[in-house]
């Protein structure tokens, strides 16, 4: 059977297991139910300034929510669509690893890889939400995939023109595999001599996608889009404290949550990989790459889990890489050895994938609180004002397609002056009732609906 067929049969294989129940449970605040707000908001035509709930999103670039819009344009707006590229992606992302492993090694590594990576605890519970990293992690590991030992030109042009597309699916975060990049390309000048021509494509090909896009919202937004996009989001407001103890501890517990059960390989392999291996090209590269790509995370103070999530295939890589180097030592047992090692895989992967059943499809079709407020509330006259937290917003916006007034948390309302009709979404118990009625009340939130203005 040959490798593409095998990449066709996983990537199925993964998008019916990654979209099983994919439409139960409603969707999670904040990013979820934000970014499926955004994207509605696309398909209505704010396709080149981004927003939601009426003001401009300028945090993310806008690659992700213009193929969410486009699915929502095709299949409609539902939970379901809201999920669904992220399972795409992600079932594209296990397939391209498979190929990955057997151009580094052969299949047997390609299949290691596969495995690890599907069962990496973050991966597969991030590949089930409406959410920007499956994107990102596949644009990310198809530009490195192409430029990794390629005798074509084109390809080296693609994967280029591929990395800077990355950089329009969430901020800066691929600019980490640059060295890794022009490493790539320096092996493959080395038999085929690039010209000056060819170099100057190059740059042109990575710098023109996303600078055309940063320039127009520099244009338009000036310093504010500076601070909130780069400065902010980007580089985390500068919180880059440097390889502090502190900084390395928390990000390794990060590492473990993410990845679970293969953080005990990943050292080893690591560890072992620098002192057996480091002679042979594929396992350096390998290091570099994920050496590289864990760097964002160990220099902050504000990294958080899913933050960690694209380390998740180079991981992979290394741990499958290091098994296959390890049983090609037993020379005339190196066919036994590495069935040995892809059991054990194989084991450790559906030990972990029956430990991640309930946290990833154990929702149930019950809608959530914030739905349910925002499906009573659609309708209703008059504007929307929300003076309760509780991760209230995003959702209520999202499944009310109302322009919400949220008001200050910590905010006196008495001082409000709210123009009748309205709603009004709050957790103050102390509320003058008169001309006004109840909707609902969901734990501690109240939901009033208050008529024309008294006589």
């Amino acid at each position: 059977m040959s490798k593409i067929i095998i990449s066709v049969i996983l990537f199925f294989t993964s998008f019916i297991l990654l979209s099983f129940k994919l439409d139960f449970g409603s969707l999670e605040p904040w990013d979820e139910a934000w970014y499926a707000d955004i994207s509605r908001n696309v398909v209505r035509g704010d396709i080149l300034i981004l927003k939601s709930n009426g003001s401009p999103y300028i945090d993310h670039p806008p690659l992700g929510f213009w193929i969410e819009g486009l699915v929502f344009k095709l299949l409609g707006e539902s939970d379901y669509s809201a999920r669904l590229s992220s399972v795409i992606f992600s079932s594209l992302t296990i397939s391209l690893i498979f190929l990955f492993g057997c151009k580094i090694s052969d299949w047997k590594t390609g299949l290691m890889a596969t495995v690890i990576l599907f069962t990496c605890r973050w991966f597969l519970l991030r590949a089930r939400t409406g959410n920007l990293e499956s994107l990102l992690i596949f644009l990310q590991s198809l530009s490195i995939y192409l430029s990794w030992d390629t005798k074509r030109l084109k390809n080296i042009y693609l994967s280029w023109f591929i990395l800077s597309i990355s950089l329009l699916s969430k901020t800066f975060v691929s600019l980490f595999l640059l060295p890794l990049m022009i490493y790539n390309t320096v092996v493959f000048n080395k038999n085929n001599n690039l010209s000056a021509k060819n170099i100057r494509n190059i740059i042109l090909l990575f710098v023109l996608p996303v600078g055309i896009w940063y320039a127009f919202n520099i244009a338009v937004f000036g310093k504010w889009f500076v601070e909130q996009n780069i400065f902010t989001v980007a580089l985390r407001e500068g919180d880059t404290n440097g390889l502090t103890l502190s900084n390395i501890n928390s990000t390794l517990l990060l590492l473990r949550s993410v990845i679970h059960r293969w953080y005990k390989p990943l050292l080893l392999s690591y560890l072992f990989s620098f002192l057996l291996f480091l002679k042979n090209l594929n396992i350096r590269r390998v290091l570099v790459y994920f050496t590289f790509m864990f760097i964002p995370y160990i220099i902050s103070s504000k990294t958080k889990s899913w933050h960690i999530i694209p380390a998740t295939v180079p991981i992979a890589l290394l741990v499958s890489c290091f098994l296959s180097q390890f049983a090609k030592k037993f020379a005339n047992y190196s066919q036994l050895v590495h069935f040995a090692l892809l059991g054990s895989i194989l084991i450790i992967a559906t030990v972990s994938f029956k430990e991640y059943i309930p946290e990833a499809y154990g929702k149930n079709s019950t809608p959530s609180d914030q739905k349910i407020i925002g499906d009573l509330i659609k309708y209703l006259p008059g504007p929307v004002y929300l003076h309760a937290y509780n991760n209230l917003e995003p959702t209520v916006i999202y499944y009310s397609e109302r322009y919400v007034i949220v008001l200050n948390s910590s905010q006196d309302s008495s001082g409000i002056k709210m123009k009748r009709p309205y709603t009004y979404i709050t957790d103050n118990n102390n509320i003058d009732m008169q001309d006004c009625k109840l909707i609902t009340s969901i734990e501690n939130v109240k939901v009033i609906h208050c008529t024309e203005q008294r006589n």
